[in-house]
């Protein structure tokens, strides 16, 4: 099995399961969250744009956090 890019302490470029940006793991909210808070570091400007998370897995991350949120109030 491939490590994931962000647990092997590499950029998101360089994933290996499929978008860049890895989006494995998004029934884990702790990834969900790690996903969401990197984002916002890089829009910010706390990180360099090639350790940022894709659009892709960006808008995943806040429809799994939208899902979260909504049932389970």
């Amino acid at each position: 099995m491939t490590v994931c890019a962000e647990f092997a302490g590499r950029s998101w470029a360089t994933c290996t399961r499929g978008i860049q940006g890895c989006v494995c793991g998004f029934d884990d909210l702790h990834r969900v969250a790690r996903v969401l808070e990197v984002h916002n570091k890089w829009r910010r400007g706390d990180i360099e744009i090639d350790e940022a998370p894709c659009p892709s897995a960006v808008g995943k991350a806040i429809d799994a956090a939208i899902a979260h949120l909504r049932f389970n109030q």
